[in-house]
């Protein structure tokens, strides 16, 4: 597994996570052990059993499911190579849903053992989570992207999937699904720089322009506007840089729900 698949790529693909989810595992087995298997004390009966299993089984199948849309329907990997921040999708219900998922889990199979003194298990791997994530990932990423990311932590959280509904953000959501996208054909894009080149050069020649994207593997750029861009005057920018505008396509752009890839 390679923690970096492109030379402008900022972040690790896989950061802290490997180690933080062993950690997790480590203490509920641990406690599994030793209160289920060696001690034998704090187990549960009737009617609490069937409280733990079934809150533990639904748990358990809401961790998969969270984990694996964040896993495999978000296309984070491609983010993270492009220094991009993921905001949409399962990720605008919980910031880190691959490791909220493992929470989920690791808490699901712990109450299965309806065991008062696992009780205290996911208040534990909650605090090493928090603790963890605060002083690694969550630095890097307000160090990369500033203010939009200290505004995304404002209004999704850390580890519980939860729906923030803000007035001004929904009225911004409307005006994004309302926008029009750019998406140009670049030929001669051969690295991060040359990537970074095209960028800059869309946000000069179009000030207004959001969400700016250019992929040397594509040999693409792409962006939103309110408006129609002038084709020609971006065209032009574009081959004043070097590079080579082969073609350009605007259609409304739709945005994608919590099962998006993009």
């Amino acid at each position: 597994m390679k923690n970096f698949v492109k030379d402008s790529q900022k972040l690790p693909l896989y950061g802290i996570g490997p180690r933080l989810v062993l950690t997790m595992a480590m203490v509920s087995a641990i406690k599994i052990v030793l209160f289920c298997y060696i001690f034998k004390t704090g187990v549960l009966v009737s009617p609490w059993l069937l409280l733990f299993r079934i809150t533990g089984g639904v748990l358990i199948a809401l961790g998969i499911f969270i984990w694996a849309v964040g896993a495999f329907r978000s296309d984070m990997d491609e983010n993270i190579s492009e220094n991009r921040l993921k905001t949409d999708g399962i990720y605008a219900w919980v910031r880190n849903p691959m490791y909220s998922g493992w929470w989920m889990l690791l808490t699901g199979i712990s109450l299965m053992y309806h065991n008062a003194w696992l009780l205290a298990t996911p208040l534990i791997n909650w605090g090493i989570m928090t603790a963890v994530l605060k002083n690694t990932e969550e630095k890097w990423l307000k160090n990369l992207y500033g203010k939009e990311y200290e505004d995304y932590c404002k209004r999704v959280n850390r580890c519980v999937p939860w729906k923030y509904i803000d007035r001004e953000i929904q009225s911004d959501k409307r005006e994004e699904q309302a926008m029009i996208k750019t998406t140009m054909n670049i030929e001669g894009m051969m690295c991060g720089m040359c990537e970074a080149h095209i960028r800059d050069a869309i946000r000069k020649a179009v000030p207004s322009a959001k969400k700016v994207a250019a992929s040397k593997e594509k040999s693409e750029a792409s962006f939103l506007t309110e408006e129609c861009v002038d084709e020609e005057l971006l065209k032009a920018a574009i081959d004043a840089t070097g590079y080579t505008c082969l073609g350009i396509e605007s259609s409304p752009y739709q945005k994608k729900g919590l099962f998006s890839r993009r």
